[in-house]
């Protein structure tokens, strides 16, 4: 038997049956025998560790993190007033990610190389879209695509990359571009799980200058939806929700349908916040209101697109570029990575398919290398 060793040992009179010790060890009679085996258990021999596949991700340390962070720093702090060649923009960060310590062993390092090859092709792309979708498409962090992207666009041209500072300037115009007239304010719905006591009263005091906010919820997902629904009559066009991320494709395609927006999130996961009073609540909750707002101002005409089809984020508005920013950082997506721009496309067309494989999360995906990250809601609300 697998595992087991047995012995036989002694000679008994017809001994039958099983007989256990104080130290664990099992006796078995031998049928017709006069000995009896003795049956001790080893453990099962150590496996060696499984290999990191394609589709599995090492978690990266905030230590990890801080690293990629300094050298996305120091790659654009270098490329700063130089003109590159394709080739040599590309090789000068792909040379320098593989020497970063967070790729320790040669799995990781090997990992990262396949990853560098399948790049490599794009070196003479000339549509930056699909540069972006295949980096999208990488099964890695934010922070190391980002990286990656500095090996084909520089900050702010192309890429959705901006460079410190630029953001918060965009938040500023963005947020001049949300309506804020009493009968054009946004209708901001969200879960009631968003609120403790007393903050929602507290929001509307301090925000309905610029937006309407109200709590919504439910016994049953049909229920919530209805309810959803009740509050977004006759303004579903400015009426945006975030709702629970388990709840039913049939219901989104019903908030769809009468042209309300939604975001998911996990309301488990603000429920525990609450409970335990956790003091980055209110951050999240500004990030929240930035992202609904600008997600449902969006539209066609904010997005420009090149003559192959491709979206030139240059030229895009200021709230194209704002809710970008938010989707790269804020966002998890289930099953396979999502380009940001192809989740705004989703957005602004109601494809409910695409959008309930993302949902906002909690915290950012990765801190964000700008100075100003946590100011950029606060800009754009004061516009």
């Amino acid at each position: 038997i697998n595992g087991i060793i047995t012995e036989e040992i002694g000679k008994f009179n017809n001994p039958f049956g099983i007989v256990i010790d104080k130290d664990g060890n099992i006796f078995v009679s031998n049928g017709n025998s006069s000995t009896v085996s003795v049956l001790r258990l080893e453990p099962a021999p150590a496996r060696p560790p499984a290999a990191v596949s394609e589709k599995t991700r090492p978690e990266l340390t905030y230590v990890d993190i801080a690293k990629l962070k300094r050298l996305r720093t120091n790659i654009i702090n270098y490329m700063k007033g130089i003109e590159f060649g394709r080739s040599d923009q590309f090789y000068l960060v792909c040379n320098e990610l593989p020497n970063s310590s967070v790729y320790k062993g040669k799995a990781s390092k090997d990992r990262l190389a396949k990853d560098i090859m399948k790049l490599r092709p794009f070196i003479g792309e000339e549509s930056p879209d699909k540069i972006r979708k295949a980096i999208a498409k990488l099964n890695r962090t934010e922070i190391e695509k980002e990286i990656f992207l500095l090996a084909f666009f520089t900050p702010g041209e192309g890429s959705g990359i901006q460079d410190e500072g630029a953001i918060a300037e965009l938040a500023s115009e963005a947020g001049r571009q949300i309506p804020t007239l009493p009968d054009k304010q946004y209708n901001l719905l969200l879960a009631s799980e968003f609120f403790a006591n007393g903050e929602l009263e507290a929001h509307r005091l301090k925000y309905g200058d610029r937006f309407k906010v109200n709590s919504v919820s439910g016994r049953t997902p049909e229920q919530f939806i209805d309810n959803i629904l009740a509050k977004a009559k006759g303004i579903e066009d400015r009426t945006i929700a975030l709702v629970p991320d388990d709840l039913p494709a049939s219901g989104l395609e019903r908030l769809a349908k009468a042209g309300v927006r939604f975001i998911r999130t996990n309301v488990i996961v603000l429920l525990d916040a609450r409970d335990k009073k956790d003091e980055y609540r209110e951050k999240f909750q500004l990030d929240t209101y930035v992202t609904m707002l600008v997600a449902r101002r969006v539209n066609e005409n904010d997005i420009v697109y090149n003559e192959d089809g491709s979206i030139n984020y240059d030229k895009s508005s200021a709230i194209y570029k704002v809710l970008n920013f938010y989707i790269r950082s804020r966002f998890a997506f289930t099953k396979s990575p999502m380009a940001a721009e192809d989740y705004i496309k989703a957005i602004v067309d109601n494809e409910v398919a695409k959008l309930i494989r993302g949902h906002l999360s909690y915290r950012p995906a990765q801190p964000y290398n700008t100075p100003d990250y946590n100011n950029i809601a606060v800009t754009l609300i004061s516009a």
